[in-house]
């Protein structure tokens, strides 16, 4: 009977060895452990989204991606922000010169363990004379989103360029919240 309940009990420890690592590689949005809705609506913040651009470096003290998801399932999660649906605070261009941002949409896919991409459209208005205006898109196959399993945030780094004011680079941390403060996690 023990040589039995022996290997029971070591069947049981093989089948949860296999298990296991599966219910790992989920990379599900969550809140409190349970997966958000596939449509659900939640923001990406972030206090240190700088863009480096030939004519200096453009930063914002807040910058909030209204994000809705479209997939939320144990191999990728989509989630776009629509033109209108970011919002903006305090944004300069070398430190001192202040910048409008307008017409900045995003979409964000998380697409494997521990990474996915982001694509961003954005237009700064330089008041210059005359005015500058820098319609900025991400180039090539867009941005990579990184972050830690359990995370609370992404690491989001993307070549963007415009006609006019060249190509550069855009790059923040988001921490992904629901619309009443909620932390998520990447998990």
């Amino acid at each position: 009977m023990l040589k039995k309940m022996m290997l029971l009990a070591t069947a049981i420890a093989a089948m949860a060895a296999f298990v296991v690592p599966t219910a790992a590689n989920a990379q599900q949005i969550r809140e409190g452990g349970v997966a958000i809705s596939p449509t659900a609506s939640f923001t990406a913040t972030s206090s240190n989204t700088e863009t480096t651009t030939l004519l200096g470096t453009l930063k914002c003290a807040k910058v909030t991606l209204h994000l809705t998801g479209t997939t939320n399932s144990t191999t990728t999660s989509f989630a776009t922000a629509a033109a209108g649906q970011i919002t903006t605070e305090g944004c300069f261009l070398n430190g001192s010169t202040p910048i409008k941002i307008t017409n900045a949409s995003a979409h964000v896919h998380l697409n494997a363990l521990t990474s996915g991409t982001a694509q961003f459209t954005f237009v700064g208005d330089i008041p210059t004379t005359p005015e500058t205006v820098c319609d900025y898109a991400t180039t090539g196959t867009g941005g990579k989103v990184t972050w830690v399993t359990n995370a609370s945030s992404i690491k989001v780094v993307a070549p963007v360029a415009a006609a006019g004011c060249g190509p550069g680079e855009l790059k923040g941390d988001f921490t992904l919240e629901t619309s009443n403060g909620t932390a998520l996690t990447i998990s």
